[in-house]
């Protein structure tokens, strides 16, 4: 039973969506599934009627993280960090203490 995707509005059942949906994201590679979320966060943002909703970063999507934690960097001056030394090693070691095994949160 495919569905009829060329018509704008089409009630379907839950089990019907949940397995049309298995049987696209199982042909998927991981980079083509964050694809597809990247362009369906946009899709949704570019449907809001809110500007700020439509301008507002997505941390998962619009920032890019991987180059965090390649080098060290010490920002000279207090007043620009965002946390102070002893801040950031009482929550690493928060973290230490409430990490299982595996370095998940318990």
């Amino acid at each position: 039973d495919d569905m009829d995707l060329s018509s704008d509005l089409q009630v379907i059942c839950d089990e019907t969506w949940y397995a049309w949906m298995a049987q696209i994201l199982a042909g998927m590679s991981e980079n083509e599934f964050v694809a597809v979320c990247k362009r369906s966060v946009a899709a949704l943002r570019g449907l809001s009627t809110h500007v700020e909703a439509r301008s507002r970063l997505n941390p998962w999507f619009d920032l890019d993280f991987s180059s965090l934690g390649e080098c060290e960097f010490r920002i000279a001056k207090d007043e620009h960090r965002a946390i102070t030394l002893e801040q950031l090693c009482a929550l690493r070691d928060f973290f230490i203490q409430f990490a299982g095994g595996e370095g998940l949160l318990t």
